[in-house]
């Protein structure tokens, strides 16, 4: 009986050790939250309507970039469109930027470029026509409705404009980058603003930042997006036949996510610069040391049931330049 009671104990402490080895029970110390309070932006709202006193530390940041890519953890995060659409107000504004590169196809958002330039239409109608679910919501009418308003406050050649860069096929990725340089080199000189998935705009192997940090190094700027906690919208299970969406729930991040020290920070919402972040020792061991990041898409309903299909277990720096925080988001707004 002791032997047992023996083994049974080590057995505990080399599963505890385990545990503690893999980060599953590692606490975030305060001195690693103090550092990184120190190196984030905060930001106040994801509201679009804000003004953008908040942003302009980043400046220094986005001047010069030929592309600037804005990725997403999922399809149906309200604050993250809602973030997209600040940060490209603010960039054709303060930064000089004209061109909205989405990741749909080019012909399904020629009635968007119109709408945004010419006033054709509605904006609900152009952004019906993307066909894609994503896509169709009330916050990116907000958008097109605004890019509709600045357009015709300034000369035509200052207007924004629309592009769609996706591929449906083999080697989709590839054939993205192969669409945004095209764009990039007989289009508009100004910046790019690209909006698609964190897993298309990061520069790991295979992915369509992989080709774009290729083609333009550090001129293209990749900014991924992550949240603590909070719902989303996704397809349901039925609906990868009948296109029904649905919310879904995420918990709170586990020790194990980036999000988890994130979270403990006093800003809700928050920007972290890599190259700036690597002035601070603490801060450059936490963001080599890989951890978790979450990756939602389509039919969560099924890839929820393993967590390597709905996450990363990848540094950061290997996948972005920077990261856009949200402790806790809420679903986008389908229209009707």
């Amino acid at each position: 009986m002791a032997w047992n009671r023996v083994a049974i104990i080590a057995i505990l402490a080399s599963v505890w050790g385990c545990m503690m080895a893999s980060g599953a029970l590692q606490e975030v110390s305060p001195m690693l939250l103090t550092h990184l309070g120190h190196v984030v932006v905060p930001l106040r709202s994801p509201d679009p309507d804000m003004d953008d006193a908040d942003l302009r530390p980043l400046i220094p940041l986005l001047q010069g970039r030929r592309i600037v890519a804005m990725g997403e953890a999922t399809h149906g995060t309200r604050e993250f469109f809602q973030l997209k659409h600040r940060f490209f107000a603010f960039m054709v504004q303060r930064v000089g930027f004209r061109t909205f590169a989405l990741e749909a196809r080019a012909q399904d958002v020629e009635p968007a470029n119109a709408y945004a330039q010419r006033g054709a239409g509605s904006a609900e109608a152009a952004i019906r026509a993307l066909a894609e679910w994503p896509w169709e919501t009330q916050e990116v009418v907000a958008l097109l409705e605004w890019a509709r308003r600045y357009n015709a406050s300034v000369p035509e050649r200052g207007r924004v404009q629309f592009r769609g860069i996706d591929f449906q096929g083999h080697n989709r990725d590839a054939h993205m980058a192969e669409n945004l340089q095209m764009l990039a080199e007989r289009g508009t000189q100004d910046g790019i603003f690209l909006w698609a998935h964190n897993a298309h705009v990061a520069t790991s192997p295979g992915a369509m930042g992989a080709y774009l940090r290729r083609a333009y190094g550090q001129a293209y700027y990749v900014i991924g997006f992550e949240f603590d906690q909070g719902s989303f919208l996704s397809k349901s299970l039925a609906g990868a036949i009948t296109g029904t969406l649905r919310n879904y729930d995420v918990t709170p991040a586990s020790p194990r996510y980036y999000a988890y020290a994130l979270a403990r920070l006093p800003q809700p919402v928050a920007f972290l610069d890599f190259a700036t972040a690597q002035h601070d020792p603490m801060v450059a061991a936490w963001l080599r040391a890989p951890h978790l990041s979450h990756q939602m898409d389509e039919l969560y309903n099924v890839r929820r049931l393993r967590e390597a299909w709905i996450t990363r277990d990848e540094a950061w720096p290997s996948l972005y330049d920077a990261i856009v925080f949200v402790r806790h988001t809420t679903a986008t707004r389908p229209l009707m």
